[in-house]
């Protein structure tokens, strides 16, 4: 995993859970460190990820950045963001981004 990706899956994860792997989410279909919908266990389980991994967190936003060739539609999704007002947590996770690369590189 590069540096970069890295950075990624803390960014992602650290607003999800405080990096706590025993989080509980306020809704039951989102689990662990990354706040995962369950709904992705399948292929989680098939490319050996376990859902509760900063891992998982970095295969679900992989996917959408690839559906969506776009880093803020990638993390809109990935956050469940629908209305303007939580738009505040893609520069969030940006700014976290930017913090751990700053440390880890």
């Amino acid at each position: 995993m590069s540096i970069q990706e890295k950075a990624r899956a803390l960014s992602l994860c650290t607003p999800e859970s405080d990096l706590r792997y025993e989080v509980v989410h306020p809704e039951p279909n989102i689990i662990g460190i990354c706040g995962v919908d369950i709904l992705w266990k399948p292929q989680l389980d098939a490319a050996n990820i376990p859902i509760n991994s900063l891992r998982a967190g970095l295969f679900v936003y992989k996917h959408y950045k690839s559906t969506y060739n776009s880093n803020y539609k990638a993390l809109k999704k990935y956050k469940g963001i629908q209305s303007t007002k939580y738009l505040g947590r893609i520069d969030k996770t940006e700014a976290l981004k930017r913090e751990y690369l700053a440390i880890l590189e």
